[in-house]
């Protein structure tokens, strides 16, 4: 099932339970693209209908990723496996200190997304030597960040975290954003994640999203996915 929600003042966020179950995929307006519309303008063009077969196919691939028909998708090789389990492992243990968490059903939705990437890439060992974490940064971004909401103080910290984490992939580093045992204030402010460069990050939407979402929570003192 795939919904839309368009967003301004009135919108609320989806509950933890849609969350849990759904992959949020949010669009932003280009610049570049409103400008070419502006230059020549031109009504909105009918999207094309799919090819013969094509339906059938992400139907038929769907069920196989989810196993319940045909063979199921290949597992991923070993050093993706361990690559990707530690991202997520480390992601997790960032969001707990943050009191924030993720469970079992959106750690196999992430595996499951990475099969069906994999599945689909064009060329195969090029995803298995780096390409696949381009896929695990979109699954950070729809998957795990669009339950963080709050306070700056219940998230600023959480944020400055995962955006040092989701940067430079150093988790110790990143948990130098929350205070220390007997701490009232952490080492490092969420403030110093802003002026970080998005260009150089790992994962480079996922950093993207939560450098914004720092921005708004310096600024407004409260902040939620949709900002």
């Amino acid at each position: 099932m795939i919904g839309t929600v368009n967003v301004d003042e009135t919108t609320y966020m989806f509950s933890p339970k849609v969350l849990d179950r759904a992959h949020v995929i949010e669009f932003e307006v280009d610049p570049e693209d409103v400008g070419r519309f502006l230059d020549d303008p031109k009504p909105l063009q009918l999207v094309p209908r799919a090819a013969a077969g094509q339906a059938e196919a992400f139907l038929e691939l769907s069920l196989r990723a989810r196993g319940a028909k045909g063979s199921a998708l290949p597992e991923l090789p070993q050093a993706v496996k361990a690559a990707t389990n530690k991202h997520l492992l480390e992601v997790l243990e960032i969001l707990q200190n943050g009191r924030f968490e993720f469970a079992f059903r959106t750690a196999k939705e992430v595996v499951a997304y990475l099969k069906v990437s994999r599945e689909l890439a064009a060329d195969k060992a090029a995803w298995d030597t780096g390409a696949w974490k381009s896929d695990l940064d979109d699954e950070i971004l729809q998957k795990i960040l669009p339950r963080l909401h709050g306070s700056r103080t219940r998230v600023g910290p959480l944020l400055g975290a995962l955006g040092w984490y989701l940067h430079s992939g150093d988790k110790a580093e990143a948990m130098k954003f929350f205070p220390a045992p007997g701490e009232e204030l952490p080492e490092k402010p969420v403030q110093e994640i802003i002026v970080l460069d998005k260009l150089t990050a790992a994962f480079p939407r996922s950093f993207a999203k939560v450098q914004r979402m720092a921005r708004v929570v310096i600024e407004e003192q409260f902040v939620s996915f949709i900002c």
